[in-house]
């Protein structure tokens, strides 16, 4: 696939690690090119591997710049015992690399397969639905997921590898000869029918990687002929829950988000990454994950997309003895490569649609050739075998052609068996030239040809319609000049240093001398233009192209080139909303995002100052956007979406009403209170009360509309009502009810031992608290200023009716603190509730668990003054129930909801912890 490659036999370098160490040192300290894979081809016995930490690696062979434990060489093994076992991954290797597959359409359907209740099938199953609900999407792909915990056997593993499956990945326990649930082992892999349909095996699991056993579970996935897969990734020795759903998503990741394109080089994004979030288990994972297979290998992702390599020009012939090769070809950034005798002509990355090969060496004899060309992972390859002979036999003089005179040119073109090509056009062109020739019987040509400019020129020649000629004819004698200086800009969208299709742009530029024509070739665009100064300006809107060659030609003088980007310009919908003073809003503005066409491409909801950011970057277009917020006029604004960001909306307010409270106790004495307005269909808090004199509280400006008010001091049950502004100003006289306690504690587990300690606490800082085991109605909740439902570790406390009960008395500004994780684990996880209760009582995305006794989860604090984790200790390092404040115990996280986020702690993902608040901003 367009490598160089060399094969060393063990027997030349010796067979201890120690040699095998200094002969790939060698090659990377020595190589013109130092090798970018390394693949060993044998088992232990054969090619021995380092042992370290209990296990056995490859690692340390490829740590060669530096005293650090990063690979600088991407590897893999072959880990065969036999030259059977050994032909059969070579010829699967060959096969899926040559794309020979007669139906690719099993390239489509990646099979995730995760663990049941023997396992953290939580983690493991959110881990493979991070991958394929991110990357693995329909229609592009048909992902299949075979959970062990809703009844997923080792049959239907089979079924789904013999049915033909892009990617196997498994996340669960394992063992040197399979996985634990579903049980898949190494008979049940020689026992496979996939014949043409290998997938790549993932296998996050411990142990099924161990390649110093006589056949591990990974050896047997290479080694079956005719079966199995292309490819094994595993462990040789114990993997880790957390460090696995690390290196699951970043491996993705790497492949589809930042290009990455071998296998072996999203290994080493994997272990990378855990080597970052973990460090403790960084270098481990990274000795230990092994490549069973061809390091190089990229996968076909989905339905590919064929390369297509035009040798038209030449009758499908690749011409012998050219200086150069202009291949058409139709996908660029393609690898394009020529082929003879085993040696490897030349090859190129295409751009602009051609392949500009420089032979590095010019066979002397007709023969055959191969033209490979091949881009990763979502196109499949050209491959074929063409002639490679003389189309012409050509002597031409001058070899080079003097600038500003006139230069007799002669040509004499034979065919390959030295007969004179008769009538065929002669052709030398560039920039200001285009002379043509026709050549006599002898095959003999001649033409005056002056360059004005110093700048190569192209002949070619023709005969009955096929090029047989093309060659670079060097000028000299041109003057030198210089260019001072040139830039380039669009401004219409805020873009500097490049041009961006669809958008006029400027290229502005200053030269040392007057006089000149200025070309510019920006894909379909040809631009000629003469200027009697030294400097000037030129404007275009690109259509299409990657690129605009910009050059500058003055007769004698050698021409000056450049060139600069031209790209799809994208930019960020982010700024503020504010009110037609110019003063950002006080309240959530809506935002729906419209583009030219009608269509919606994202509603959202701003921040409380009126400040708004849409995720990523948006193609540079006319958009809508209909802004609406609560006092004020809905309004819709199209604009031109730039690369800068930074917008600002105005909104005009409605008619408002100031709004007076008056809170008092039942003898009419004023009182210190928290005040908060709410409206009253949507509940969203929209005012909090500033207190001007005892009792006596603001709430601004309000739009005219129904709303509710909810008055809270300590002592008192909270006072509410509901009312319409009146007039220019409204007051309101609210009466606080006095109370025993301010706080509600509701004990879910029977036991009381939760609440107990609970109200404890709550004594000791000042606050009267009763508890209650009879689970209260919406109407008793309200005589206290904030409730506490403790379910400790009871996982089955949580009903419908109570959660419905708690919901409505959140959704009128009622205040809860949830205590127990099960409460989570039972709603979010597995109670079947409704998402609501999830979404709108809890305000979380989703619940994590952890097993005792693994390494589990990982917590951090970020210091001696946090506040507790684990009752009664403060974290000061990371924790995890392996290794821990004592006994191995069990401890969960949650991931906020969009409207939340986390108080305290964190684990390998920053986004989940143990304490998430809805915050009083909301309600």
């Amino acid at each position: 696939m367009c490598y160089d490659v060399i094969a060393t036999p063990i027997s030349e370098i010796g067979a201890t690690c120690d040699d095998i160490k200094n002969a790939v040192q060698n090659a990377y300290d020595t190589w013109e090119n130092p090798p970018d894979f390394v693949l060993l081809v044998g088992d232990v016995e054969q090619i021995p591997s380092n042992h370290t930490g209990g296990h056995y690696t490859d690692l340390y062979y490829y740590t060669v710049d530096g005293d650090d434990y990063l690979p600088d060489i991407l590897y893999g093994r072959f880990s065969c015992a036999t030259d059977s076992q050994v032909n059969a991954i070579v010829e699967k290797s060959i096969y899926y690399e040559k794309f020979q597959m007669t139906d690719s359409s099993f390239l489509r359907r990646p099979t995730f397969v995760a663990c049941g209740t023997d396992g953290d099938y939580e983690l493991a199953e959110s881990t493979h639905r991070y991958v394929f609900t991110t990357w693995l999407v329909p229609p592009e792909f048909e992902p299949e997921s075979l959970w062990a915990f809703d009844g997923a056997t080792a049959s239907d593993v089979i079924s789904s590898v013999n049915s033909g499956a892009l990617l196997m990945n498994y996340s669960g326990h394992g063992w040197e000869g399979g996985w634990g649930n579903p049980s898949v082992g190494i008979s049940d892999v020689y026992g496979l029918t996939n014949n043409g349909r290998y997938p790549l095996v993932i296998s996050n699991a411990c142990l099924t990687g161990k390649f110093d056993t006589p056949e591990c579970f990974g050896e047997a996935w290479i080694r079956a002929p005719q079966k199995g897969a292309i490819a094994f990734i595993g462990g040789s020795n114990s993997t880790y829950w957390d460090g696995d759903d690390v290196w699951e998503k970043r491996w993705f990741d790497a492949i589809f988000g930042e290009g990455y394109t071998s296998i072996a080089g999203a290994t080493y994004k994997g272990g990378l990454a855990v080597n970052l979030a973990i460090p403790d288990e960084g270098q481990y994972y990274l000795e230990v994950y092994q490549n069973l297979g061809d390091p190089s290998l990229y996968l076909y992702w989905g339905e590919t997309t064929p390369i297509n390599v035009d040798l038209s020009d030449w009758s499908g012939h690749l011409p012998l003895g050219e200086d150069y090769y202009d291949i058409p070809v139709s996908a660029d950034d393609a690898l394009v490569s020529l082929y003879r005798d085993g040696e490897q002509i030349g090859s190129a990355i295409s751009s602009g649609g051609i392949a500009h090969i420089v032979p590095e060496f010019i066979p002397t004899e007709p023969g055959s050739a191969i033209v490979v060309a091949t881009k990763p992972n979502f196109y499949s390859p050209f491959i074929l075998t063409v002639p490679n002979d003389y189309l012409s036999i050509t002597e031409y003089s001058p070899e080079s052609l003097r600038v500003g005179v006139d230069n007799d040119f002669e040509i004499t073109i034979l065919d390959g068996d030295s007969v004179g090509y008769d009538s065929t056009i002669v052709i030398i062109f560039g920039l200001g030239v285009a002379e043509t020739t026709i050549t006599n019987s002898d095959g003999y040509a001649s033409m005056t040809v002056n360059p004005p400019y110093g700048i190569p020129l192209t002949l070619e020649a023709y005969n009955s319609g096929r090029r047989i000629l093309s060659r670079e004819i060097e000028t000299y004698g041109g003057l030198a000049w210089s260019l001072d200086s040139i830039s380039v800009s669009t401004p219409s969208i805020e873009l500097a240093g490049s041009l961006a299709i669809g958008f006029e742009g400027d290229i502005f530029f200053a030269l040392s001398e007057s006089g000149f024509r200025c070309y510019v070739f920006a894909g379909s665009i040809s631009i000629d233009t003469d200027f009697s100064d030294n400097s000037g300006t030129i404007s275009f809107t690109p259509s299409d192209g990657n690129f605009a060659a910009v050059m500058f030609a003055k007769n004698g003088y050698n021409v000056i080139c450049d060139t600069f980007p031209i790209i799809l310009a994208t930019g960020p919908f982010d700024g503020v909303v504010v009110d037609t003073a110019g003063v950002p809003l006080t309240v959530r503005p809506n935002l729906t995002f419209v583009d030219h066409s009608g269509d919606t491409i994202s509603s959202f909801r701003g921040d409380w100052d009126g400040s708004f950011a849409l995720p990523g970057e948006i193609a540079c277009d006319t958009y809508t956007v209909d802004i609406s917020a609560f006092g004020y006029y809905d309004t819709s604004y199209t604009f031109l979406l730039t690369t800068r960001g930074g917008y600002e909306f105005a909104l005009t307010p409605t008619p408002r009403s100031e709004i007076m409270v008056h809170i008092k106790d039942i003898y009419g004495n004023p009182i210190s209170a928290e005040v908060q307005l709410l409206t009253a269909d949507t509940r969203e808090l929209v005012g909090i009360g500033n207190e001007m004199e005892a009792g006596n509280f603001s709430l601004s400006e309000q739009p005219f509309c129904e709303y509710s008010i909810i008055a809270r001091s300590r002592g008192y049950s909270p006072g509410r009502m509901n009312f319409t502004p009146s007039g220019d100003t409204t007051y309101l006289n609210i009466t606080l009810e006095p109370n025993d306690y301010d706080i509600l504690l509701i004990d879910l587990t029977g036991s009381g031992y939760s609440t107990t300690v609970i109200r404890r606490d709550l004594d000791s800082l000042g606050y009267t608290a009763t508890t209650t085991s009879s689970f209260p109605d919406t109407s008793e909740m309200w005589l206290y200023n904030m409730i506490v439902v403790s379910a400790a570790d009871e996982s089955d406390a949580a009903t419908t009716s109570r959660l419905q009960t708690l919901l409505d008395y959140h959704r009128c500004g009622g205040r809860i603190i949830f205590e127990g994780g099960d409460l989570a684990y039972q709603v979010i996880a597995h109670g079947g509730f409704s998402p609501e209760f999830a979404e709108d009582l809890f305000h979380l995305s989703s619940y994590e668990s952890d097993v005792v006794g693994d390494s589990g989860l990982v917590v951090t604090s970020q210091g001696q003054d946090s506040i507790t984790f684990y009752n009664p200790n403060f974290l000061s390092r990371s924790y995890s129930t392996v290794t821990g404040l004592g006994t191995p115990t069990y401890f969960d996280v949650v991931r906020p909801d969009s409207d939340s986020y986390l108080l305290y702690a964190k684990h390998t993902d920053s986004t989940s912890g143990c304490i998430s608040v809805f915050p009083d901003s909301e309600h």
